[in-house]
């Protein structure tokens, strides 16, 4: 049985920003959300839909 992960607003955020002050972290989230991800059962409650739904992002 796979670990599971409820994901928060910060990851979808830094995976799809494109701010060169942020470059690292932004490679660093999406590394690792791309070679880790298939190991974990990835849950994203409908409180943080709300949240990027409603938000003024810029992505």
């Amino acid at each position: 049985m796979r670990p599971t992960v409820h994901i928060e607003t910060t990851v979808p955020s830094c995976y799809c920003d494109d701010r060169p002050a942020l470059a690292g972290d932004i490679t660093c989230t999406r590394g690792c959300w791309d070679a880790e991800r298939g190991d974990y059962k990835c849950f994203i409650s409908p409180v943080v839909l709300d949240e990027l739904a409603t938000a003024s992002y810029p992505m």
